[in-house]
Order: C-alpha cells, then sequence, then structure tokens
C-alpha cells in the first residue's frame, strides 16, 4: 500500500471516529433520563464540552479520588473540582459521588466513561496522524501470536514507514478492542464477538498444568480422562480452558478462579488444582512449582487475529494480510 494513501486514509478514519464519539448533553430537567435515550441532543454547541472536561473526568474515575488526579494534572484540587462540576451542569447528570473511600462513578458516570475514553483516544490519534506520525495499538493478553509476533510487527513497519506499532497487553477476554483502546489484537480460543471479525493463524496443542508432586506429574502424555477429577483451575479473563472441555463429565467440577495469567500460575504452583493450557505456555512461562505434559484427545486452540467490524483502521486489513502471509509461512514450524 502507498504510505501517502495509508496516512490519507487514517486521518479520514479519525476524523469519522471522532464525529462518532460525540458527547451527549442534556438539560437539569432529563436528570433521570439515560444519556442513550431517545431524544438526548448532541453536544454540538461550540465550547460546551472541550477536551479539558473529558481528560480531568477521566482522570479522576481512572483514580478513584481527586487529589490523586489533582496530582496527576499538575492542577490544584478546587481547579478539578470546578472542571468537573462544570462538565457534569453542561451535560445535565451527575457522573461521581464522593464518598469517605474516595470517588464512585454514579451509573451516569459507568455509562460516560468508555465514551469519554474513546473520544481522548479518538483527539489523540486525529493531532498524531495530522501531524505525520500514525499509530496502530495491536492488542494481546498473554502470548500474543507467539514467536511471530515480532515478525509481524517488524515487516509491518517496513511495509509502512511512519507507521508505529505499538503493542498492549491487556488483561480483558478481548484484549482491548471492544472499548477502544486496541485497534487490532490477537486472540486465542473461540469466543466470538458480534462487534468484532477475525481470521485464524494457526491452532496451537494443548497441555496440561500440574504441581510436581501431583501424582501423574512423572507421565510423559495424559488424556482427558486422566485429570477429569481434578480441581480445575480456571483464568476466567483471558483463559482459553474451562470445565466444558469436558463435556461427559457428571457433576459440578471444582473450579479455582483466578484472573489472570500471573494467578493462574500461582494457583496451580500452590496445588489448588491442574490447569489447561495452551502448549506455548510451557516455553515462555517456565515455573519451578509447574509440570507440563501434553494432551493427547484435547482441542486445539485457535490462535486469531481480530479487529472491529465497524470503522476499522484503516491499515488494519495491510494488518491482518501481513499476519496470515507471515504465518503460513512458518506453518510447518513446530514451535506453532
Amino acid at each position: 500500500m502507498d504510505p501517502s494513501r495509508a496516512a490519507a486514509g487514517h486521518i479520514a478514519w479519525r476524523k469519522q471516529h471522532l464525529r462518532g464519539n460525540s458527547c451527549r448533553c442534556r438539560r437539569e430537567a432529563d436528570m433521570q433520563t439515560p444519556l442513550h435515550a431517545a431524544g438526548s441532543p448532541l453536544c454540538i454547541a461550540s465550547g460546551d464540552i472541550e477536551i479539558r472536561h473529558l481528560s480531568m473526568f477521566h482522570a479522576v474515575a481512572q483514580s478513584g479520588s481527586f487529589t490523586r488526579a489533582a496530582q496527576r494534572l499538575h492542577i490544584t484540587q478546587p481547579a478539578l473540582s470546578r472542571c468537573i462540576a462544570q462538565l457534569e451542569r453542561r451535560l445535565g447528570v451527575r457522573l461521581l459521588d464522593r464518598t469517605t473511600h474516595g470517588v464512585q462513578l454514579t451509573p451516569s458516570g459507568i455509562e460516560f466513561l468508555p465514551y469519554c475514553r474513546n473520544a481522548l483516544l479518538s483527539f489523540s490519534e486525529a493531532v498524531t496522524s495530522v501531524r505525520g506520525d500514525a499509530t496502530l495499538r495491536v492488542g494481546f493478553t498473554w502470548s500474543a501470536a507467539l514467536e511471530l509476533t515480532p515478525l509481524i510487527i517488524r515487516e509491518f513497519e517496513r511495509l509502512h514507514p511512519g507507521v508505529e506499532v505499538e503493542p498492549r497487553k491487556c488483561d480483558d477476554s478481548y484484549a482491548g478492542l471492544i472499548d477502544g483502546r486496541t485497534h487490532i489484537a490477537f486472540l486465542r480460543g473461540g469466543r466470538g464477538h458480534p462487534a468484532l471479525e477475525s481470521t485464524i493463524l494457526f491452532e496451537e496443542r494443548r497441555v496440561a498444568a500440574l504441581h510436581p508432586t501431583h501424582p501423574l506429574a512423572d507421565r510423559h502424555s495424559l488424556s482427558l480422562d486422566d485429570i477429569k477429577s481434578d480441581p480445575l483451575v480456571v483464568n476466567t479473563v483471558s483463559g482459553v480452558t474451562t470445565p466444558d472441555l469436558w463435556p461427559d463429565s457428571e457433576g459440578s467440577r471444582a473450579t479455582v478462579r483466578t484472573h489472570n495469567l500471573e494467578e493462574w500460575l500461582e494457583a496451580i504452583a500452590l496445588g489448588r488444582g491442574i490447569g489447561v493450557t495452551a502448549e506455548s505456555t510451557s516455553r515462555l512461562y517456565v515455573h519451578p512449582g509447574i509440570k507440563y505434559i501434553r494432551l493427547i484427545d484435547a482441542q486445539t486452540i485457535p490462535v486469531v487475529v481480530a479487529w472491529p467490524s465497524a470503522r476499522p483502521h484503516p491499515l488494519a486489513k495491510s494488518f491482518v494480510q501481513t499476519s496470515i502471509r507471515l504465518a503460513e509461512s512458518r506453518q510447518a514450524d513446530r514451535h506453532f
């Protein structure tokens, strides 16, 4: 793709995305009406809502404290409070509640926050684009596309001089795609989402993860039936295995719930249960308290590259094509 055409497409996309993230406002009389209710006018008058309003609200929401947000923004706390109060008046809703434990988002604040975050990201990227420095944010939860990841990124940047790929680790099921933190992402498992499109790059075999003192830890391979009675450690946020992997198991499976890969590893190392994961975990996350053993009859795990269906980044298609081409060229490599 011609770099100049890519840059022009990127700028056009940012303008469209900015329009789509316009903030909403309402009159005081509509305080109890949801922000998305029919008839809620878009705030289009010049100066009604400014970037500083969004930046300050986002800082307070992220830090959970007016004091910490003011320090982060290098302004006084009274000035921050006045700005938030002005934003709430212009929106016609209360966004934040002060409590003895800090600051909490109201229902309207919870609804407004992802739109605020997206608008700030869009504004930042629009400024970056017109200055000629395009950025593509690539999300992942863990392992990304394995050893292919740096090859894909370097090849893509070679094909698109002036475009910087920014890898972002996001501990959620869709690696930041749904809330706009990323433009494209490497994901594992067969979970689809109506707002996303995806294509499979390769499949990974599964392994069991056991504590070294487990009775089966000396085996060279295992079947799913061998470990069907053990408590299963599950990464509920970005994991790829649930009790559904054993469809014929009787009764409820005891599970140990964790929220990221690090917690998952430590639960197994403590002997709380066994885990099932992608084969690459045994190479990339070696742990003295865990023994990885090949599973002979478990379904493979698809590794996909995914992107938003609506308003995809103009460089998304090219990144996907680069990913597919490099994945196919390494198809014979057993590491993948």
